[in-house]
């Protein structure tokens, strides 16, 4: 409830007025973190991002493998593999 005497009152100083806006102030934080565990998303350490798909999967892992292949051959610069590379 918000406290209206506390905020309208004409004493700075007076510890029940400071008690009541404490109060209040953390019910608002109590509220907030409530709301934000419910609403708000989280990113949980060793998932994949909501907007990774099957496809970004094997289009990952064909690039891994030519870089392997290309790694294999000693990293050229040009030639088929490289394209190939550059490609994916």
């Amino acid at each position: 409830m918000l406290p209206v005497d506390a905020l309208i009152g004409t004493s700075a100083d007076c510890p029940l007025h400071q008690y009541d806006i404490e109060t209040y102030y953390n019910e608002i934080i109590c509220c907030l973190l409530m709301s934000s565990q419910e609403c708000v998303p989280s990113i949980k350490v060793g998932l994949q991002k909501h907007w990774w798909t099957p496809d970004l999967d094997d289009l990952k892992q064909q690039c891994i493998n030519i870089t392997a292949v290309w790694t294999s051959i000693g990293k050229p610069r040009s030639g088929e593999i490289n394209r190939e590379r550059l490609k994916a």
